[in-house]
């Protein structure tokens, strides 16, 4: 709040970012009662019960996450299929393992809205390491990741005392930062 006022910005008040993904999601306009918040970050996975009451007002009944699961365990997934794929990778360069970490992050990006993404390196020698990955094989490859946030969503379920029925609309939040 400091920060807001000496950049010359009326504060109001500060909300949480679950609730703020739902307002952005506009689920408070839809009617929906019960909001499940999906929030798979960089370095972190949280999940959120958010309660929308009739005058527009929401909180949040339940909380349950994992601070080591994320978006970068992803890319490593990516990476290391990426290497067998890639046999004669120079996985003692830092600067070639930086590169294909890079590509592989932006494949999974892509993925999120496209059918199949392309991971493709420069080489020093001017040839390039080239390789497409559908979404199909990343759910194929990442799928026991997912599959266990699935214990965490029913932890915040069993905190909320709900189930999965009383679940009016799921938002999956992701914020890709670089």
């Amino acid at each position: 709040m400091e920060a807001a006022k000496l950049a010359g910005i009326e504060v109001i008040r500060l909300v949480d970012e679950p609730i703020a993904a739902a307002i952005a999601y506009g689920v408070h306009n839809q009617g929906t009662n019960n909001v499940l918040v999906y929030d798979l970050d960089r370095e972190t996975f949280d999940v959120s019960i958010v309660k929308c009451e009739g005058n527009k007002k929401l909180h949040i009944v339940a909380t349950a996450g994992h601070k080591h699961l994320g978006g970068q365990d992803l890319d490593k997934i990516i990476m290391n299929y990426a290497l067998k794929k890639f046999p004669n990778f120079p996985k003692h360069n830092a600067k070639m393992m930086k590169r294909l970490l890079e590509a592989c992050t932006e494949a999974k990006t892509q993925l999120s809205s496209h059918e199949k993404a392309t991971i493709h390196i420069d080489r020093d020698d001017d040839e390039v390491w080239h390789m497409e990955l559908t979404r199909n094989k990343f759910e194929e490859l990442c799928g026991s990741l997912f599959r266990g946030t699935l214990d965490i969503v029913d932890q915040a379920l069993c905190q909320a005392g709900m189930q999965e029925s009383d679940i009016d609309i799921v938002v999956f939040y992701w914020i890709i930062r670089k």
